[in-house]
Parts: C-alpha cells; structure tokens; sequence
C-alpha cells in the first residue's frame, strides 16, 4: 500500500467517514476506483490525475493504481458523496 488516508463526507444532514486506500503495483498501466459506486467517485480519476501533475510530480504512467474506498461509519454506500480530489 503506498497511502492510507482517512476523509469525511456530508450526507444530507449526516455525516460518513471514508477510507481511502491508494496501492500501485506491476502491471498494465491505468487507474482503477474500487469500492465506493457512486458515479462522482468514478470520474474522480481525470480529476486525481490533474491534481498530481499540477504538483509537479510524476505520474505513475507504467504502473497499475488502484484506488480502494470504503464507508467506515454506518452509512449506506450509494448515498456517498465522497471526492477523491487532493
């Protein structure tokens, strides 16, 4: 595992804890967002990828990360309105 990170989300008026896990390994290249299946989660990953570049750093282009996140609290997955975002 490269990074663990810990994040909160609003749910109408109540409030969830996601946990991100961020992994990169051998393989063919590309991002996958595991996990959560809100829509906004899976277009998140244009949006990671912008995000790295713009911090001058280098993106893994030859390596597999795969972006796994899950509710940790007691609410229900759909309703997620997680934002991978840095």
């Amino acid at each position: 595992m490269l990074a663990q990170v810990t994040l909160g989300a609003v749910v109408g008026l109540d409030d969830a804890l996601v946990d991100v896990q961020v992994y990169i390994s051998n393989g063919q290249a590309g991002m996958t967002v595991v996990g959560l299946p809100d829509a906004s989660v899976q277009e998140s990953r244009e949006r990671v990828r912008a995000a790295i570049r713009n911090s001058n750093l280098r993106y893994p282009g030859e390596k597999r990360i795969t972006v796994n996140s899950q509710i940790i609290t007691g609410i229900r997955d759909h309703n997620c309105s997680a934002n991978l975002e840095t």
